[in-house]
Formats: C-alpha cells, structure tokens, sequence
C-alpha cells in the first residue's frame, strides 16, 4: 500500500471542503479512509485522521474534528506542531463551540481508539452527504 495516498486523498478533502465542492470533500474523505482502514502503522493512521478532522472543520462537523483531531494528536505528538494545520482552525472551532464543547470533546478524542475515530470520521461523512441529498 502506497502509505501517501490517504494523506493525500484527505488534503484534497480540506482543500475541496475550503473551496465549497463539499460533495468532491466527502468523496476524497472517503478514499482516505479507504487507505486508513487497512493501515498497520500509527503515522499512516494518525496523520489521516489529523487531516480529515481539519477537513470536517471546514465542513461544519466541528465537535467530531475536535474528538478525531484530539484522538491524533494523543497518538502522534507531531499533530501539535502548528504547521500540522490544526491551531488555524481550532481557534474558529472553539469560538463555535464555546470552551466547555471544545474541552469535552478534546478530552473524549484521547480516549477513543483508531476504529472509533474512523467510525466518527465515516458517519460525519453520510451526516454531510445526507445534506447535499436534501439540498438536491
């Protein structure tokens, strides 16, 4: 398995989901996820999800990005470097969500397992695909 292609897919995903294509945002999330799933290695994991939480920021789906981001992060100290990405957004996401929302869902991320967050990563998903069926 070629390790950079889920990372790829889910930068492609934040970009699409920055520029409003949020369908093609969805689409490349999913192939990430299709390369995390089978993954062995924690980076390939990991970093994935780092990115694909960014992607459900720039999506909406706030609370989940901040449990999955968390979730990375606990898991590959790197994430916490602000070049990672995530500082830009979490500071939008915590005037959002207020504090407490952000604390509470931080703090639920560092005790789930990588399958849990795939699986919040996968249903926050058909959550944004469910709304561009209804937009339609």
């Amino acid at each position: 398995m070629d390790v950079s292609l889920p990372l790829a897919h889910a930068n492609r995903a934040i970009l699409n989901a920055r520029e409003g294509r949020r369908a093609e945002a969805v689409h490349d999330g999913r192939a990430a996820l299709d390369g995390i799933k089978p993954a062995y290695d924690s980076t390939t994991v990991y970093s994935g999800l780092g990115h694909l939480s960014i992607a459900l920021v720039e999506l909406g789906r706030h609370e989940a990005a901040v449990t999955v981001y968390s979730a990375a992060q606990h898991v590959i100290a790197v994430a916490a470097h602000r070049s990672y990405g995530w500082q830009p957004v979490a500071e939008r996401v915590k005037t959002s969500l207020g504090n407490s929302a952000f604390e509470v869902a931080w703090a639920r991320g560092a005790l789930i397992d990588r399958d849990e967050a795939i699986a919040i990563v996968m249903a926050e998903l058909d959550a944004v695909d469910e709304e561009l069926a209804f937009d339609h």
